[in-house]
């Protein structure tokens, strides 16, 4: 080996990093693994008894006043993207036969 050359114990490190990270990884994974039990609640969740028939009834009665998890969102773009100009509606609304004057281009990325 050479002088001043520190030898350094990968194993340790990732160990290190795997405690040190704990905070971020650990509520992930107690959601995740709460998820798949509410998903698998009608058969007993992962490793559950079947329920009884009067559990089975009572699981369902419960699922239906939840809130479905899965929502549709529509993205929305800002109104930069989709709104037309206001000047563009003024101008073709005093009856210019043309089409609206282009807006001036402005130097940089994309113009």
């Amino acid at each position: 080996m050479e002088d001043g050359f520190i030898n350094f114990n990968t194993e340790v490190a990732r160990y290190i990093v795997i405690v040190l990270a704990a905070p971020f990884w650990i509520p992930f994974i107690r959601k995740v693994w709460g998820e798949v039990e509410n998903a698998l609640r009608e058969e007993g969740g992962v490793f559950g008894r079947s329920p009884t028939p009067a559990q089975l009834e009572e699981i369902r009665r419960l699922k239906l006043t939840e809130e479905d998890p899965l929502v549709n969102e529509p993205f929305v773009r800002g109104f930069a993207h989709s709104a037309k100009k206001p000047g563009a509606k003024a101008t073709q609304a005093a009856g210019s036969a043309g089409p609206a004057a282009a807006a001036p281009r402005r130097p940089g990325f994309r113009s």
